[in-house]
């Protein structure tokens, strides 16, 4: 006995802490792009809600099923009748006739056992399983649409916080310029070959500095937050310090030219969302299917056994009989519904067929649209890299020019701003690279691979 409380104490730790080291794992301190997908798959409560609507659809197509099977059921009954006293004088003066005796009360049992098949219902039972098999495919394309927007959301948060990330380290090289300045500034001002107005100007510098790092610290983390947000992970379980992957330069085959016709066969070919219409408009199909069904007889087969006794419940051979037979049952006028139902159900397929060319001109609308951004986002990283380099040389030139003795100041100040703004520019390019790709991955569903 006491075996048995040990071991049973033992089991529930090791549950609990089973169960502990689920609920606590941290997420990793340097988050990939491709890690933050994996949790926001495993943990969003958006696809998790859609992966439960797709087990509604699936159980919904086993019950549909079940049409193609028999009814098989049983019934049971007993009754105890106490006669009136009419009757009751009326069976005695009976039974005295006879020499019998007679009880004013009677009991009686019954017991059957049947099985019923559907035989025939115009195919409506055929549509009626077709439509839930197609409900259950809709139900798996929405999750699907669910989990391409998930992750085209999770990429553009988490290239957020890689150009929060970016702007920081700007801010922080724009300080050190200018503290490196200040520092010289003031050399030369002891030594009498300085101004104050310039050692004042690089504090100044420095201060506007701190203020644009305090504000890309403020964006990073907000945008760390939405990220998180979206990958449906609670705030307990993200440890301090957790940041995202450097910003990698962009590879060769992210700079190649697009083929627009394939991009657009491929949009039309597997994005979920068209998909869903696709299959809704199948359904459609079958619920016509249906609505015409009604037009037919129902035809159903029955076997059953029936046993009735009076006495007791003990069946003998002698009480039970049985019966074969076919059933059939047609409706003739029922006001109108039926044709109405199938004119609903007509209409209701031309609606999807208008909103399957509708969302068909939408993805290749947006297939478009994301390549072109795409391209544009290509040339405008060439040009903001080639201009930053222009940029960065130009403010070298500057400064040393001022140290020197041979610039002014204000040019100097002129040439850091340039600097940080192209560098902020050159960022917001190449982010803007990596997430046209997401965009164009979403539009035509590569996204899902």
């Amino acid at each position: 006995m006491k075996i048995n409380v040990y071991l049973s104490g033992l089991c529930f730790c090791l549950f609990v802490g089973i169960a502990q080291a689920k609920e606590d794992k941290p997420l990793p301190t340097i988050l990939t792009l491709d890690e933050a997908k994996r949790i926001a798959l495993s943990e969003s409560p958006t696809l998790q809600a859609a992966q439960a609507r797709v087990e509604q659809a699936q159980a919904v197509l086993k019950q549909s099923r079940s049409e193609f099977l028999p009814i098989v059921g049983a019934t049971a009954g007993a009754s105890f009748t106490e006669l009136s006293d009419n009757d009751a004088e009326q069976g005695v003066a009976q039974a005295q006739f006879f020499g019998q005796s007679f009880d004013d009360t009677v009991e009686g049992y019954q017991g059957s056992i049947s099985l019923r098949y559907l035989i025939f219902d115009g195919f409506g039972r055929k549509f009626r399983n077709a439509y839930a098999r197609l409900g259950a495919e809709r139900s798996e394309s929405a999750m699907m649409e669910s989990n391409r927007l998930l992750m085209n959301a999770v990429s553009l948060a988490y290239h957020n916080v890689q150009l929060a990330r970016e702007n920081i380290n700007i801010a922080k090289a724009d300080e050190a310029f200018n503290d490196r300045q200040l520092k010289e500034a003031q050399l030369r001002y002891k030594a009498g070959k300085g101004s104050l107005s310039d050692t004042l100007n690089f504090e100044v510098r420095i201060r506007a500095a701190q203020s644009n790092l305090l504000q890309a610290k403020r964006s990073h983390s907000v945008a760390l937050i939405v990220l998180v947000q979206l990958m449906g992970v609670e705030h307990k379980r993200v440890p301090d310090g957790m940041d995202v992957d450097v910003l990698m330069l962009e590879r060769d085959d992210e700079m190649n030219p697009l083929n627009e016709d394939e991009l657009v066969a491929k949009g039309l070919a597997i994005r979920p969302d068209l998909k869903n219409i696709e299959t809704l408009l199948k359904q459609s199909d079958a619920l016509v299917g249906i609505g015409r069904s009604s037009y037919f007889p129902i035809v159903s087969g029955v076997i059953s056994g029936d046993a009735g006794r009076l006495d007791n419940g003990y069946f003998e051979e002698d009480d039970v009989s049985s019966t074969v037979g076919i059933q059939m049952e047609y409706t003739f006028f029922n006001g109108g519904r039926r044709k109405a139902m199938l004119s609903e159900n007509k209409a209701f397929r031309r609606e999807v067929k208008h909103s399957l060319d509708e969302q068909g001109i939408a993805v290749v609308a947006e297939v478009c649209e994301a390549a072109r951004n795409l391209e544009t986002a290509q040339k405008v990283l060439i040009l903001q890299r080639e201009t930053t380099s222009l940029v960065e040389e130009n403010r070298d030139l500057v400064e040393k020019e001022y140290r020197a003795g041979q610039g002014s100041l204000v040019r100097l100040n002129q040439a850091q701003r340039d600097l940080i703004s192209q560098q902020a520019s050159l960022v917001s390019a190449q982010v803007s690279l990596h997430q046209a790709w997401i965009n164009l991955d979403s539009a035509t569903g590569a996204i899902l691979k």
